[in-house]
C-alpha cells in the first residue's frame, strides 16, 4: 500500500468504510445529534498533501481524495537530502562547539581524525536521542550525556526547544521551500489544500508544525498531526488490512494485478450548478459539485430545496475556476502618546516602533469558486404542492387544530451529475413526491470536451 494513501486512511478511515472507525486519533469530538461518531474535519472530496520527513529524504505527495477514499496520485517531489539527519548535524554542531568551549579541547564536525570520528560518532548516536527527547516534551528541555568523549573527557549539555527551533530554523525553511516547491510544480496555491498530514518520526517536532501553519491559510487548510507521525502508516495499513478481511474480493479484476500501470483521469477543472433564478446572470452563486483533481469516472447527486409557489426550477451546469485573491495586512501601528516629562520611555517607544517597521506584512489568501464556461442547461418542472389536510376538531364547541408545519415536507430536487472516463457528462434532475418517488425526470447529455 502506498504510505501516502496510508495516512490518509488512518486519519479518515470511516470515509473508506461504515465497518472501520470514524477516528483513529483517539480524540473525542463532539457527537452529532443522531449520536454517530464524528467525522474527519475535512471535506470527503478534498485535497490532500502528505508531508513525509524521514531520516535522509522528505516526500511531498499531492493526492486528490473522492468519496469512499479513491485517491489519485496529482504530483510527488522528493528532496534526497533533506531530513532528520539535518537535524542531527545541528545538534551535533551545537554540542561539538559547546564540548570544545567547556574542556577546551578542540573537536570540529568537519575534523577527519580518527580520534575525532570516534567522538563525532558518539555524539551524533546522543544526539538523536536528544532529537526525539525533544520532539515528546513538547516545550522541556533536553539532555545529553557521553562518557570518554575525547581524551577520556565525559560530556554533559543540555538544550531546550526554543534554542532548538532557533538552530533549526534554516532546516524548517527547507521543509517549508519543499512543500512550496511541490505546490508550485503542480500549478497549486497553499489555499487550494484541505488538509496537510504530517508522517515521519521528524514531523513531531513542534517547531516543524509551526513553521508549517504559518504557509497554510487556517481556515481552511486543516494540519493534521493529532496521530504520532511515526505511526500513521502503521495505523493505516492495519486498516487497510481490517478492511481487506471484511469485504474479501472472491474473484479479483484482473486490472488490480496491474494496478501500477493504471493512468486514471482526472478533472483538471471544478463542475458545479448555478441557479439562475435564485442568482441572475452568469456571476450567481457557483455550488461546486465535483471537484478539481477527481478521479474518473464520478459521480455525485445532490438535494436542493425547492421553494413554494414556483412552477419549475432552471439549473444550469457549468465549468469553474478557482481564484485565489491574496491580501497583505501590516502589522497595526501603536498610537503614542507624546509625555516631555519622560523622554525615556518616548526612546524605547521608538525603537519598539522601528522594530515593528522591520517586520514583513501577512498575506492573507483566500479561494474563490466563479463559473466560467456553461455546459448545459435544464428546466425542471414542479408539480403543484398537494392540498393541505382539512383542520380537525377534537370535540364539540372546540376550535379546529390544525396539522403542525413539521408535517408538511418541503418540495426538493434531486440532481444527479455524472462524468465518465471521456469527459462526457450526464445531468439528471427530478422532484422528490410526497412518498419519495421520482417525478418529471428531465436529463440532457454534454459530449467530451
Amino acid at each position: 500500500m502506498d504510505e501516502a494513501a496510508a495516512a490518509v486512511l488512518a486519519y479518515a478511515p470511516s470515509s473508506a468504510s461504515p465497518a472501520l472507525p470514524a477516528a483513529a486519533d483517539g480524540k473525542s469530538r463532539p457527537a452529532p445529534a443522531n449520536g454517530a461518531a464524528a467525522p474527519h474535519p475535512v471535506p470527503a472530496d478534498r485535497r490532500s498533501l502528505v508531508l513525509d520527513i524521514g531520516a535522509s529524504s522528505t516526500t511531498a505527495t499531492l493526492l486528490s481524495v473522492s468519496h469512499h477514499s479513491l485517491m489519485h496520485v496529482l504530483h510527488r517531489t522528493v528532496h534526497p537530502a533533506l531530513g532528520g539527519h539535518a537535524l542531527d548535524a545541528v545538534l551535533l554542531a551545537h554540542f561539538a562547539k559547546e564540548f570544545s568551549k567547556k574542556t577546551r579541547t578542540p573537536l570540529s564536525p568537519s575534523s577527519t581524525a580518527a580520534p575525532d570520528l570516534r567522538a563525532l560518532a558518539k555524539l551524533r548516536a546522543a544526539a538523536e536521542l536528544t532529537k526525539r527527547s525533544l520532539s515528546a516534551a513538547q516545550g522541556n528541555s533536553a539532555t545529553l550525556d557521553v562518557e570518554s568523549l575525547k581524551d577520556g573527557l565525559d560530556y554533559h549539555g543540555s538544550i531546550n526547544a526554543l534554542r532548538f527551533d532557533l538552530l533549526a530554523r534554516g532546516v524548517y525553511t527547507q521543509i517549508v521551500d519543499h512543500v512550496r516547491h511541490c505546490l508550485r510544480e503542480a500549478h497549486l496555491d497553499p489555499a487550494h489544500l484541505d488538509e496537510l498530514l504530517l508522517v515521519g518520526g521528524t514531523a513531531s517536532l513542534p517547531g516543524v508544525a509551526e513553521a508549517l501553519q504559518a504557509l497554510l491559510p487556517h481556515p481552511p487548510t486543516v494540519l493534521s498531526n493529532s496521530l504520532p507521525p511515526a505511526n500513521v502508516v502503521a495505523v493505516g495499513c492495519a486498516l487497510q488490512a481490517r478492511l481487506s478481511i471484511l469485504h474479501p474480493l472472491p474473484h479479483p479484476h484482473p486490472a488490480l494485478a496491474r494496478a501500477s500501470e493504471q493512468h486514471a483521469k482526472a478533472l483538471t477543472h471544478p463542475l458545479g450548478l448555478v441557479f439562475p433564478h435564485a442568482h441572475p446572470g452568469p456571476a450567481g452563486t457557483f455550488w461546486q459539485i465535483v471537484h478539481a483533481g477527481t478521479p474518473l469516472p464520478a459521480r455525485r447527486k445532490v438535494r436542493v430545496p425547492v421553494p413554494p409557489g414556483v412552477g419549475a426550477v432552471g439549473v444550469e451546469l457549468w465549468e469553474g475556476r478557482e481564484n485565489v485573491t491574496v491580501q497583505s495586512v501590516g502589522p497595526p501601528k501603536r498610537v503614542r502618546e507624546v509625555d516631555e516629562a519622560d523622554e525615556e520611555e518616548d526612546e524605547e517607544e521608538e525603537e519598539d516602533e522601528e522594530e515593528e517597521e522591520d517586520e514583513e506584512p501577512e498575506e492573507t489568501r483566500t479561494l474563490q469558486l466563479v463559473p466560467s464556461t456553461q455546459l448545459a442547461a435544464l428546466l425542471l418542472p414542479v408539480p403543484p404542492a398537494p392540498a393541505p389536510a382539512e383542520a380537525t376538531k377534537s370535540g364539540p364547541g372546540k376550535k379546529s387544530k390544525a396539522p403542525p408545519a413539521q408535517a408538511q415536507a418541503q418540495t426538493q430536487a434531486e440532481i444527479e451529475l455524472v462524468v465518465d472516463v471521456a469527459g462526457g457528462v450526464r445531468v439528471r434532475a427530478w422532484v422528490v413526491g410526497a412518498h419519495h418517488q421520482r417525478e418529471g425526470v428531465v436529463e440532457v447529455c454534454v459530449p467530451g470536451w
